[in-house]
């Protein structure tokens, strides 16, 4: 997508205006693009569809991601941090070596095993030689 002076003048005004999206806010929108790219992956999502089922505009979209391909990367990014936090959360420190590295590969497993990590993974490697 273009990015013409118009949609630019509104990202410097929505920035000075300090109207910033807030964490959850970012969230949300990451969420929505996860849910669109895994069913239409890469190329067939749309950041019309991703911005009206997050009830914003195409402008304050672009201007937290100014591409489709950054923010496709800001959900990979995203998802992919979920999973270590997943993977590492709660891990005792002192425990049982056995029952640690259990606990470890059995939540790895379920990472790895998961609908939407294999969808979106599918998404990943269908557009890997764009990347």
């Amino acid at each position: 997508m273009k990015t013409s002076k118009n949609d630019i003048d509104e990202c410097l005004a929505a920035a000075t205006a300090n109207l910033r999206l807030d964490e959850q806010r970012v969230a949300e929108l990451l969420d929505i693009a996860t849910e669109v790219f895994v069913k239409h992956g890469f190329e067939g999502a749309s950041t019309n569809e991703i911005a009206k089922r997050a009830n914003c505009s195409k402008t304050t979209l672009y201007c937290r991601f100014p591409t489709k391909q950054e923010l496709f990367i800001a959900v990979l990014e995203r998802r992919m941090e979920a999973m270590f936090k997943e993977l590492f959360r709660a891990l005792p420190v002192d425990g049982p070596l056995e029952e640690t590295l259990i606990e470890f590969g059995s939540r790895g497993l379920r990472s790895a095993l998961s609908d939407e990590k294999i969808r979106l993974e599918r998404v990943v490697s269908m557009e890997a030689e764009r990347f």
